[in-house]
C-alpha cells in the first residue's frame, strides 16, 4: 500500500491536506480507505453544507466535499471519520433521495 495526498482541504487551517491509502489488487477490499481529517469528522458532517463550527471557509468545504464525493462515491472508497466513536469509517453512497449517507464497512 502507499500513501497518496488527495488534495487539499479548507475546512481548518487553510491548505491541509487528506491522506489517502491506496491498494491496487482488485481482490482486495476496500480497496482504497481516505482519512479526510476535518473536512467531514463524523457520520454526521456527511451532508454537503454541515460544517466544523470554527470553519472560516464554508464555500470551500462544500466545494472540497463536491470534490471528494466525485471520486469517493464512484470508486468505492472507504472515508475514515476522525472524530465519530460510533461509526470510524463507511462508505458514503447516495440514498433514493439522492442525500448523502454512511454505509457501514
Amino acid at each position: 500500500m502507499e500513501l497518496i495526498v488527495c488534495g487539499s482541504q479548507n475546512p481548518h487551517p487553510p491548505a491541509k491536506s487528506a491522506g489517502r491509502v491506496g491498494q491496487s489488487s482488485p481482490s482486495f477490499e476496500p480497496a482504497t480507505a481516505c482519512y479526510i481529517s476535518d473536512l467531514i469528522p463524523t457520520s454526521a458532517h456527511i451532508d454537503i453544507t454541515w460544517g466544523m463550527g470554527f470553519d472560516l471557509y464554508q464555500l470551500d468545504t462544500i466545494a472540497s466535499k463536491k470534490e471528494y464525493y466525485a471520486r469517493a462515491i464512484p470508486e468505492k472508497w472507504v472515508t475514515v471519520f476522525t472524530h465519530d466513536p460510533k461509526t470510524p469509517w463507511a462508505y458514503i453512497e447516495k440514498d433514493e433521495l439522492g442525500k448523502m449517507v454512511a454505509k457501514g464497512v
